[in-house]
């Protein structure tokens, strides 16, 4: 049933039957309106989520400003890291972009399909491994580079983030603001 996560998860380890079935009981498909909320700030993560189609971005608040932090696409998986691994409130918001579609997992169900499974935990280190990679890579460059310079990265490296993402939340995750965002992309086209 879950075609994009079972080839997504085959990439990783060799699946058996067994394992497919796994992955179909432990998994469920949701359909999220374009700007539903996934996650909200405050609550328990208790699910991660493969997006199949669709746009989520990661936010956060900060005296009562919407920060973006990551937009994720098809083939990401999205979830509030930390509230989801320490069972608090989370800090991070998850909302559709776009009609989204995702396979979403339940704590409980990854936990129990982990027990019948042993190499999807391989899967999970080495999709950690790559999230946490990203969001270092992430943070350094939102750090270090120029806002022009982050700019040029992100158009190098999504093209189709223009074109399915609101400008607000690409200035937001740039770390500057829109009118600043609109200034940048007039003087690069000229």
């Amino acid at each position: 049933m879950f075609e994009k996560l079972k080839h997504f998860c085959a990439s990783v380890v060799p699946l058996t039957d067994e394992h497919l079935a796994i992955i179909d009981s432990s998994c469920e498909r949701r359909v999220y309106r374009k700007r539903a909320l996934l996650h909200k700030v405050g609550d328990i993560c208790r699910f991660m989520a493969f997006i199949e189609s669709g746009t989520v971005r990661i936010f956060h608040i900060s005296r009562g400003v919407d920060y973006t932090s990551k937009i994720y696409f098809e083939n990401g998986w999205v979830t509030d890291f930390p509230s989801f691994t320490s069972g608090l409130p989370g800090q991070f918001g998850l909302q559709a972009l776009e009609e989204t579609v995702v396979t979403m997992v339940q704590k409980e169900k990854l936990e129990a399909a982990y027990r019948q499974f042993p190499a999807l935990e391989t899967i999970a280190r080495i999709t950690t491994e790559k999230v946490l990679l990203r969001t270092a890579e992430t943070a350094l460059f939102l750090s270090s580079d120029k806002p022009e310079d982050r700019f040029r990265r992100l158009l190098a490296e999504q093209p189709n983030l223009f074109q399915r993402v609101p400008q607000k939340y690409i200035a937001s995750l740039l770390g500057i603001s829109p009118e600043s965002l609109s200034r940048i992309r007039k003087r690069l086209k000229s």
